[in-house]
């Protein structure tokens, strides 16, 4: 009986330290927006009633494609398809693959 008490406060400690180290929601909360330099393919997604949702994709042609929301996607919306070398503030940095952008200025357009 002691051996079963001592093992759900075990897993109950457990439990209770990994729960409580996982704060990614304020992390996010946290990250003050820095400038970076990307190069990537301008894809846009159009949701009918004449808006859309533009991205900037790095390493499109791979399946670790990284994948970035244009905030301010008037600067690149007529760029669909073309592969741009931007200065941006990266806002949201979600996972590996995906965030969150603003475009501060086109530097090159390759194609």
């Amino acid at each position: 009986m002691k051996k079963l008490a001592l093992y759900i406060v075990i897993i109950g400690l457990v439990s209770f330290f990994n729960c409580s180290s996982k704060n990614t929601k304020t992390e996010q909360a946290d990250l003050k927006p820095i400038e970076i330099t990307l190069s990537g393919r301008v894809e846009v997604f159009s949701r009918g009633n004449d808006s859309a949702e533009v991205y900037l994709v790095e390493r499109w042609a791979t399946k670790s494609r990284v994948t970035y929301r244009v905030k301010n996607h008037e600067k690149v919306i007529d760029k669909e398809g073309k592969i741009l070398v931007v200065k941006a503030k990266l806002y949201e940095k979600k996972d590996p693959y995906s965030g969150v952008i603003e475009v501060l200025k086109i530097l090159e357009q390759i194609e």
